[in-house]
């Protein structure tokens, strides 16, 4: 999730697409460990940890809408099961 963040600056602000790795893989990853290393602007760390945090979220958020079980209470139990 950290490196996905960290791919999300490298595509909104130093506006590298996902084919130049394909293309440009010297310059790619030159940019990217340049910037791991020495960051231009203090945002580029401060974006990357927000959006992997916002990813962490997400993936949370959706993980518990599909595996965790929804539990009722007594009274809407009794009403689904047709006692009252």
């Amino acid at each position: 999730i950290g490196l996905t963040g960290f791919g999300l600056y490298l595509g909104r602000v130093e506006r590298w697409n996902s084919w130049d790795l394909f293309i440009h893989p010297v310059e790619l990853l030159t940019d990217a460990f340049k910037l791991l290393l020495r960051p231009r602007r203090r945002i580029t760390g401060l974006y990357s940890i927000l959006y992997a945090g916002f990813l962490f979220i997400a993936y949370g958020f959706f993980y518990a809408l599909t595996h965790l079980p929804i539990r009722f209470s007594s009274s809407e139990s009794d009403r689904q099961s047709g006692k009252s």
